[in-house]
Order: C-alpha cells, then structure tokens, then sequence
C-alpha cells in the first residue's frame, strides 16, 4: 500500500484494495515474469519474481483513474489531439485491463499507430524499459500513447479517442510494475545464453547502470514538466532522464 496518506472516500476501502493489488502481483505478475526467466533461460525459475517481491515494495503501483473528456476545440486544435507523446514506460512490465472504448495505441514497426482491440477480461502486457535494459533489445519496451497516466495529482490521456467516443468519462486500472528499488538494470549477458546466443549488446557499460529506484524516481519526476512534453514538434525526441536517453513520440 501506499507511503501516502489516501483520501477519505478510499479508507473504506484499503483492505480490499490491498487485497487486489497482492492478487495481481503474486497470481498474474509472478508467473508472467517466470514465462520471461524460462524464454531467457535464466539460471533458475524465479529469477525474475525475486527481483519484484512485493514485501519490498514501498508504494503500490496499482493505478484506477477516470479521465473526463473536457478538452476545448482550441485546446484540440493546438495539441493536435496529442496530450502526451508516444513514450514506453520505464519498468518492466506494466498490465493494463482491457475496457470496451479504445484507448491505447502501439507503434508499429513502419511509425504507424495501431489500436489495441477490446478483449473482454483480457490484460494487455507491456514491456518497459528496464525489460528493454535487462534484455539488451531482445524484448523491446512498447511504444504506446492512449491509456492515462498519473505523477503525483496530474492526470492527461496520451492521445484523444476517435470522434465517435468523445465526451465520456474513462475508467482505467492499470498495474505498473518496477523492479525492487536496489535492482541493477544491465543487460543479463552472463546469466543469460538465449542472450549470448542472439548477440544482443550490453546495455550499459559495466558499473554506469541505473538502479530502479533511482531511474524510476527521475522519470516520475519529469512527466509533464520538462520541454519535451511542451508539443509543436514532429519526429522523435530524445532527453537524458537520470542518466538514461529516453525517446518521446509525437507522431
């Protein structure tokens, strides 16, 4: 559960909600990331989940927010539709659960944008960055725009829905998932042969690797608040967030 104190109208609630949120993590998370530690072939089985325990985590990552479609045609027009650029987040997995209005689009290969079909109880899974980082590339962390995304009180929707969904409010449960604070993040080469075999390249050079509670800190700091996510722009952006070159998406 959270380090900070939750509005009133939650407290009722706090049992249950921590009661989901373990739920998610050890039945749906851990088993996800032994499917990673197998397909790497990692040196055993929970490598991965001892990386993520849960007892280790200082806050929840669980999201649910509602989203109010209330944008201006003067602010749509300036923005283009874009509330904030095609990013991939920058933990290792995140979970999204799947709801019947779209709401989330992916980068394809050739720059163009997909959305993600509506499953009914399915949950769509992302890799991060630090997935990207451990893997050296071999699995890519997802570039995506459309579901919302929260630092401390902001609350923005990446992308605007098509023109036959506007003007209704959006429910989104989202379940970020971050690497235990003191994790380093740097390409498994030497615990990984799948790795070795595919020639990926080290991520970092050795000892100038990120922790995750460094790297995660400066991230969640700079959403919304630096240059890059001012607009006006075309193409791909590029800034170095706590030592990291992290790409931003406007088209």
């Amino acid at each position: 559960m959270s380090s900070q104190p939750h509005p009133s109208t939650l407290q009722p609630y706090l049992r249950e909600t921590d009661e989901f949120t373990q739920f998610v993590h050890k039945d749906i998370l851990y088993p996800l990331l032994r499917l990673f530690s197998r397909s790497l072939e990692l040196p055993y089985e929970d490598f991965l989940v001892d990386r993520h325990r849960y007892e280790k985590f200082d806050e929840s990552w669980m999201r649910y927010m509602a989203y109010y479609d209330e944008h201006s045609p003067e602010e749509e027009q300036k923005s283009n539709g874009l509330w904030l650029m095609g990013h991939a987040d920058f933990g290792s997995i995140t979970l999204l659960f799947s709801q019947p209005m779209a709401s989330l689009q992916v980068r394809q290969l050739d720059g163009t944008w997909k959305w993600v079909k509506h499953i009914p109880g399915a949950i769509v899974v992302n890799a991060g960055e630090m997935m990207e980082f451990w893997t050296g590339g071999y699995y890519k962390g997802t570039v995506h725009r459309g579901e919302f995304t929260c630092s401390h009180l902001l609350l923005m929707s990446v992308h605007g829905p098509p023109a036959d969904q506007r003007g209704h409010t959006r429910c989104g449960l989202f379940y970020f998932v971050v690497p235990n604070d003191e994790q380093k993040i740097n390409t498994l080469l030497e615990e990984s042969p799948v790795l070795r075999a595919a020639g990926v390249k080290r991520h970092f050079e050795p000892g100038k690797e990120t922790t995750s509670g460094t790297y995660s800190r400066a991230r969640i700091s700079k959403v919304g608040k630096s240059a890059v996510h001012a607009g006006g722009w075309k193409g791909i952006k590029e800034e170095v967030v706590g030592g990291v070159v992290t790409r931003w998406y406007a088209e």
